[in-house]
This record gives structure tokens, C-alpha cells and sequence, in this order.
């Protein structure tokens, strides 16, 4: 209830009493039912993305906002609640803690503040302890369906306000393209994210309910919010992404008619929008970058990449030339933002693909634990979806594999992982998607007044 109020009060714009009030009721939550705090987190993060650049606090000159205090709030909050269960780590937990303990070492030795690297560090304590809580705490059988319901519902408000904003003239011109943005001072790429996960979990509950009746007309509806927000956002690789992860979903259940039918309707919604479709032309005569993107110079081409294509070059380049001075290392976490702002007016930029990120700040073994953790929770899923008995359940597992995919896979182009809100739900979803077997559902928990809950 207080974590409800809260989201309330800073929507309202009571930035402050509404922090307040939302963390005691994460606080609550962590002391009395974790399972329950798990759903919280999921489903109220996302929606501090409204105050997201409202500025909080200043700790020795650097300006801590809504961003930075949700980040180092839940991934406290969530960390001690997952240690005080004591239970036995995973194999991908035990991964997750290695790259953690990295990240920390190669930002003590590479970063120069904590102010730095530890943002970074804090995403991933949170992205590790989200997924081991949900792992042991969303163990009902309708626990997972819970979960992606409330993301859906948590992401599809965003989504809406980015759109009313757009239907009412405030899209913006972004790399030759009319693009919307998301309330809260977030770009169109953030918008998207929350479109794609949107359509992806409403489509799935729309397709995978029990009853066709009004609440699954309403989960259509989601999924056909987020696809409108997808196209408002006017994303390249999100859109293709969210198309491969829906008609990829509908294909792997032998749907085929409804995989031909979404793929014919993407294919007329970039008929829809010239400006979409023309980001997918190779060529760009003479494009304009938007205001605080540089040029990287001549690329040695006859074919003229887009201002977005251009950014990405010079970003990539940037920071792997700033790794070759500390290949053992890596540049540490965090240290993207700085080097591109030192070398171009851009601010806060992120490497724009999470492999050459983590690579150029963790070095060859941050990338190695990266790769290897992705490689188990895929495993893992993929397990869960074999030995899972009941048809339902293991559609809404496959649908969480195709979301981890398509998001944190296959979206890498878009550095999905520094995006806090999406990953909470995101591994989450993974926790609650990949619990060891059907005897732990059975076994004693330690969740305070839910049997068979830990």
C-alpha cells in the first residue's frame, strides 16, 4: 500500500515524500513477504521512470536523481532480502556474482570514483538479486503468469503517456525521424523498450488465457498499445526485435496463419511510416544529426550511414581505443559516459551494443562471464520448458525466453542492459521462469505465511 501511494505522490510530482514513501513500502515488504515484494519491485519500478532526471540530492557535486536513488534503493533492498533467505546459489547466480565481483574490482582499479562505477554495479547486484528472489519466491503456479501481468500493465502506462505525448504534437526529430519520447526525460529508444514489452507479455496472455472473453480482449489491447508505441518511437532494431519475439512466439506454438498475420501487419505498419521505413534504406542523402550527436568523420564509404549509424561507430571506436590502455582491466564500469562526453558534446551516452560495452569496461573476462551467464539462464529456461507438464505454463515460459532473447540478446545493438526498469522485470521473469524443478514447489519455503513459498 505505502509503495502504491508513493508511485501516486511522484506521479503527481511530490518527488520526495513520494520516494519516501515508496521505499518504506519496499522496506515493508523485504521484512514481512518477499514474494510479494518481488511483484512490487516489478510493477513499480517502471513507473518511477515518470521523475526519472527530477534531481533528488548532490553528493560531492555530483547530482543524484529519481534514476540513481531507485537504483541504489532497489539493489539494496533486493540484495539483503535474497541473502537473508541463505539458500543455495545457482550455477548462474554464482556467475552473476562473479561478474558482479569483477565489475567492483575493475572499477576500483580503472574508475575514479564510486560515483562512477558504482551506478553500474548496482544495476547488476539488482538484475542478480531480482532473479534469484523471484526464483525462490514465484514458485506457485500461477506466480509467473502474475508476474508478466503486472510487467505488461507496469510497462503499458509509460507506453500510453509516450503516445498521448506524441498524438499531441510533443514528438521530437531524432536522427530524421519524428519520434516520441517517454515522460520523465526519456528518449524514444526507452519507449520503445517498454512497447516491445508491452506487446510481447499482452500477446502472450491474450494468446495463452483460459478465457476469451473481456480480459483477454484486454490483453489484446496491451499488446496493441505496445506495438503502437513501438512505431511512435520509430526504432529500427526494437521493432524488428519485437516482430521476431511475436511471430516467433506464435511459430514455436504452431501458429502459423497468426505468425503470416503479424508479419503482414509490421509490414503494413512501415508502410505506415515513410520515416521508419526510410531509417531501414541504406542510404541517407545528406542526413542531419540531432543536437548533441557528433559526426565521426568520414567513414572511407560511397554509402552515407545515418546520423544513428555514424554515433555508433564513433562510440565504439572511442571506448575500444581507451581499452587498449588498460586491456587487463577494461576501462571500468561507468566509464563510457565520461569518454565519449570527453571526446563530443554528448552526455550520458552508452555504447549503444552491451558486448562492446561490457567488453571495453570489463576486458576479455568481464566478457567471458557475460556470455557464459546468458548461456545458462537460456539453458535454463529451455530445461524448464521441457520438463514443465501443463501446456499454459510452458507457453508462458517460452514467451519469457523470447522476451530475454529478443531484448538482451538479440537487442544488444541497443545497450538493453543499462535500461534499469526493463532488466528488473526482465530477470525477474527469468527467476520466476526457471525455478529448478517441480519438487521445490513442494519443498518448505521461508516466505512468512505462504506455504510452500521461499
Amino acid at each position: 500500500m505505502a509503495s502504491a501511494v508513493g508511485v501516486a505522490l511522484m506521479m503527481l510530482g511530490w518527488w520526495h515524500v513520494g520516494l519516501f514513501a515508496l521505499i518504506a513500502g519496499w522496506l515493508t515488504l523485504a521484512a514481512t513477504d518477499r514474494r510479494w515484494l518481488t511483484i512490487c519491485l516489478i510493477g513499480t519500478v517502471p513507473l518511477t521512470t515518470f521523475g526519472w532526471t527530477v534531481e533528488v540530492m548532490t553528493i560531492s557535486g555530483r547530482v543524484l536523481d529519481v534514476r540513481l536513488v531507485v537504483t541504489f534503493a532497489v539493489a539494496g533492498i533486493s540484495a539483503i532480502s535474497l541473502l537473508i533467505a541463505r539458500s543455495r546459489p545457482t550455477p548462474t547466480e554464482i556467475v552473476f556474482a562473479l561478474l558482479i565481483g569483477w565489475a567492483i574490482v575493475s572499477g576500483l582499479l580503472a574508475a575514479d570514483s564510486v560515483l562512477t562505477w558504482g551506478p553500474p554495479v548496482a544495476r547488476l547486484v539488482t538484475y542478480a538479486a531480482v532473479f534469484g528472489l523471484a526464483r525462490r519466491h514465484l514458485v506457485q503456479p500461477g506466480d509467473l503468469r502474475l508476474a508478466m501481468a503486472v510487467v505488461a500493465i507496469a510497462f503499458v502506462i509509460p507506453t500510453t503517456a509516450g503516445l498521448v505525448t506524441y498524438v499531441l504534437g510533443a514528438a521530437e526529430v531524432i536522427n530524421d525521424a519524428t519520434r516520441a519520447t517517454t515522460p520523465g526525460g526519456r528518449g524514444p529508444i526507452s519507449l520503445a523498450f517498454a512497447g516491445q514489452v508491452a506487446l510481447a507479455l499482452g500477446f502472450a496472455l491474450h494468446a495463452t488465457g483460459r478465457s476469451p472473453g473481456r480480459v483477454g480482449s484486454s490483453w489484446l489491447a496491451v499488446a496493441l498499445v505496445g506495438a503502437a508505441g513501438l512505431l511512435a518511437s520509430a526504432t529500427r532494431l526494437v521493432t524488428v526485435t519485437a516482430w521476431l519475439v511475436v511471430a516467433g512466439f506464435a511459430a514455436l506454438r504452431g501458429r502459423w496463419r497468426t505468425a503470416a498475420v503479424i508479419t503482414v501487419l509490421f509490414a503494413g505498419a512501415f508502410l505506415a511510416r515513410p520515416d521508419l521505413l526510410g531509417r531501414f534504406i541504406g542510404t541517407v542523402a545528406e542526413p542531419t544529426p540531432s543536437q548533441g550527436i557528433v559526426e565521426p568523420g568520414d567513414q572511407g564509404s560511397d554509402v552515407e550511414l545515418d546520423a544513428s549509424a555514424r554515433f555508433r561507430i564513433f562510440v565504439w571506436g572511442a571506448i575500444l581505443d581507451e581499452w587498449s590502455a588498460s586491456p587487463i582491466t577494461g576501462i571500468g564500469p561507468g566509464m563510457t559516459a565520461r569518454i565519449v562526453a570527453e571526446r563530443s558534446t554528448a552526455e550520458r551516452a552508452a555504447p549503444h551494443n552491451d558486448y562492446i560495452g561490457v567488453f571495453a569496461e570489463l576486458s576479455f573476462t568481464g566478457l567471458a562471464l557475460f556470455l557464459v551467464l546468458q548461456g545458462l539462464v537460456i539453458k535454463e529456461l529451455v530445461g524448464r520448458i521441457r520438463r514443465e507438464p501443463d501446456r499454459r505454463r510452458r507457453d508462458e515460459v517460452l514467451m519469457t525466453v523470447m522476451v530475454f532473447g529478443g531484448v538482451n540478446v538479440l537487442g544488444a545493438l541497443n545497450n538493453p542492459m543499462y535500461f534499469f526498469d526493463l532488466q528488473v522485470a526482465i530477470w525477474a521473469l527469468t527467476g520466476a521462469a526457471s525455478f529448478a524443478s517441480p519438487a521445490d514447489n513442494r519443498s518448505p519455503r521461508s516466505t512468512p505465511g505462504i506455504p510452500g513459498a521461499g
